[in-house]
């Protein structure tokens, strides 16, 4: 199955780059654009943290010019896998890496070195219990930045499931995207 956004041409003054896993392309996603199925907070997040209106419902135009307008740019680790569409539909990273060796990955390194303005770089998970394959690839990612002297972070997901406490979430993406911001 492949990727429902990918490939993707990625903007060439792209300053931030934002890593995901893998968005289905699959009857049942009826998200339109990346981060945007309903139990995801990545666009509230951006939307509060750049201090616009809520993109949460927003057409895929406007994401692309909030992206744009913010250099920021989107991306995620795989393009096709070949894996049951039941095991792809309930989104957990741990289907996913199960069939890593079944897919065809993004070549990120590659995208990397050709964003000449590239400062940072994020993965939206933080902790990789179980999923050993994702580890693996997103390190080689954070290597590859940091032999650059670009910045790599690993940040809390934006999903809305599990203990992830959204004030700390934000806190901790806000420091990401403007650090030169106070957080109140």
């Amino acid at each position: 199955m492949k990727h429902k956004f990918l490939p993707r041409k990625l903007n060439p003054d792209t300053e931030i780059l934002v890593i995901g896993t893998f968005n289905p392309d699959i009857p049942s996603n009826s998200a339109a654009f990346f981060y945007s199925r309903g139990h995801t907070a990545f666009w509230e997040l951006m939307s509060a943290i750049f201090g616009e209106k809520c993109l949460r419902y927003s057409s895929v135009e406007d994401k692309e010019a909030f992206i744009k307008r913010h250099k920021i740019d989107l991306t995620d680790l795989i393009e096709t896998i070949d894996m049951p569409e039941e095991d792809a539909a309930n989104y957990r990273d741990v289907n996913l890496d199960k069939y890593l060796n079944k897919a065809n990955r993004t070549d990120v390194k590659a995208e990397i070195a050709r964003l000449k303005h590239l400062k940072k770089v994020c993965f939206t998970r933080k902790t990789f219990s179980g999923l050993p394959h994702i580890q693996a690839k997103t390190e080689e990612v954070k290597q590859f930045c940091e032999e650059r002297k670009i910045t790599f972070e690993y940040l809390p997901s934006p999903a809305n499931y599990g203990q992830i406490d959204p004030d700390k979430r934000f806190k901790t993406w806000k420091k990401f995207f403007k650090p030169e911001e106070k957080i109140k």
